[in-house]
């Protein structure tokens, strides 16, 4: 596993838990929605209702997940996007980058290939690189 930068996630929890309820847009998918964020592995992941990270969503999702998967792509791809919930094109575009540069179908949709492939901010270790593969 490769680490890269540096940053506490301490704010980044907070914020996380002082946001409102998920609401989840349908996507057609195996993949149960992502409609909010969990932590494991002390990474805060996008997940589904029961708690699974082998979620999907995309364009028209909105939801907590989707607020952690722009706090994500902002602290390790440097994407500077607004953290509000809403999965529309510059996160569309964003994700695709980060897709891009992970080596994975750079198709704008998030689910389990992507968040394997991805580069995940991990408390005080900064950006991690290969965390789930």
């Amino acid at each position: 596993m490769k680490i890269r930068g540096t940053v506490q996630s301490l704010v980044l929890v907070a914020a996380l838990a002082a946001t409102g309820v998920a609401v989840p847009a349908g996507t057609a998918s195996a993949a149960p929605h992502c409609s909010k964020w969990y932590y494991a592995y002390n990474i805060i992941l996008p997940a589904a209702s029961t708690n699974s990270l082998d979620c999907t969503m995309g364009r028209g999702s909105y939801s907590n997940a989707v607020r952690a998967l722009q706090s994500n792509l902002n602290l390790c791809y440097n994407a500077g996007l607004k953290v509000d919930g809403d999965f529309g094109g510059a996160t569309e575009t964003a994700l695709k980058a980060a897709q891009r540069k992970d080596g994975t179908a750079a198709d704008g949709v998030y689910g389990p290939a992507t968040r394997r492939a991805m580069t995940w901010f991990r408390d005080s270790a900064g950006c991690v690189e290969d965390f789930f593969r």
